[in-house]
């Protein structure tokens, strides 16, 4: 597993605002765009000229959003760019870039591949017409399916697909049709999520007035176990809670930038109420994006927020990510490396979780079990 850090791009323009999404987005006017993405170039330079030249090894880029294929390719092209001038850009680095099916064309496509970019992450959620209306999305399903078409056709070789289970009214019959029809796609990777309902969303509002139903719990929890069964059963290895992965020339597809979120390895957040982790702070930039404009224009950052994290708050921390990841924690190699013995520490709360089936330990690994895995947040209250 690679140190080095990773960079994240956040892009905030979308066609309309997804009922789920609680992000900082957007909608796309050219003007504005211009200014902000004239902004992150500017961002890019300042945060580079703060870091040694180890800070500025780099091996993962990620446009995120926000909807970054809303943007003219060549923004995009511009950006990475920039990205190569002033950061030691690693061979072989992972560059994705996540795109909305209603947007993709293959000459994007063709551009994208032209400039580096080797990994694409579609948000598809659903492949029923009903469900995309219902949370927002301005896709079919038959433009989902032709985007993945477009991609191959395009070239690219790494392709995930983000998909939502627990969505409104939604049966374990649609999901698994959902699932079948990703499949057969065969995607590399799979990012599949459980709906989360967040204050403040057009869903919350939505479920508070009544004109939805709650997602059923229950149901959810048979949606997932069917994800895992149906997934492991053609190919793929679950090796984080919420994503699967393929294997080529016994090389597994994983997202090697998001695996930085989990493994305490830097990443630095560039763009409107982007966050970042670094020298065991996190921080992250305002949440408006004329303040972020106006902020990086005249001090070359935008940050909202610094928070130092204390030895026992970054052991906290890293325990919890590392338990997402299906393999769990090392547990000799977390002693050596943070000088903590997590059994001697949390012994009478493990001892317990072990007892209910929710942890267990095996091979030198502490990891949820199955059961855990659903059980994870009640898991995850130990550390917070």
């Amino acid at each position: 597993m690679s140190l080095m850090a990773g960079l994240y791009l956040h892009i905030p323009f979308c066609h309309s605002k997804c009922t789920y999404c609680s992000f900082i987005t957007g909608g796309y006017e050219d003007l504005l765009a211009e200014r902000y993405l004239n902004s992150l170039i500017l961002e890019i330079k300042a945060l580079s000229n703060r870091l040694s030249n180890k800070e500025r090894q780099i091996d993962t880029i990620y446009f995120g959003g926000g909807t970054p294929s809303i943007i003219a390719p060549s923004w995009i092209t511009k950006l990475l760019e920039h990205c190569y001038q002033y950061f030691s850009i690693a061979p072989n680095s992972e560059i994705t870039i996540e795109v909305n099916p209603a947007d993709i064309n293959l000459d994007h496509l063709q551009s994208y591949q032209k400039i580096g970019i080797n990994r694409v992450s579609v948000g598809i959620q659903s492949f029923i017409d009903k469900q995309l209306k219902e949370i927002g999305r301005d896709h079919s399903a038959s433009q989902a399916s032709q985007a993945v078409k477009k991609l191959r056709q395009a070239g690219f070789n790494n392709i995930s697909l983000d998909l939502i289970a627990g969505l409104p009214n939604q049966s374990l019959e649609e999901w698994q049709y959902n699932l079948s029809e990703a499949i057969s796609l065969e995607p590399e990777h799979l990012s599949i999520y459980l709906l989360e309902i967040k204050a403040g969303t057009t869903l919350s509002a939505q479920i508070k007035s009544g004109r939805l139903a709650m997602p059923d719990e229950d149901l959810a929890a048979e949606m997932y176990e069917t994800l895992v069964d149906t997934l492991t059963t053609n190919g793929y290895l679950h090796y984080e809670i919420s994503n699967f992965a393929k294997q080529r020339n016994n090389s597994l597809l994983y997202s090697r930038h998001n695996t930085k979120y989990w493994l305490d390895i830097p990443y630095y957040g560039l763009g409107v109420s982007a966050h970042s982790y670094h020298n065991q702070e996190r921080y992250f930039n305002v949440q408006s994006t004329n303040t972020y404009i106006s902020n990086i224009n005249s001090t070359g950052q935008a940050m909202a927020e610094k928070i130092a994290l204390n030895t026992e708050e970054r052991v906290r921390e890293a325990l919890m990510l590392r338990l997402r990841l299906i393999k769990g924690v090392n547990l000799l190699e977390f002693q050596e490396s943070y000088q903590f013995d997590v059994m001697a520490n949390y012994q009478d709360s493990f001892k317990e979780m072990i007892e209910n089936n929710l942890l267990e330990i095996k091979d030198g690994y502490l990891r949820l079990t199955r059961k855990g895995i659903l059980y994870s947040n009640e898991v995850f209250q130990l550390f917070v």
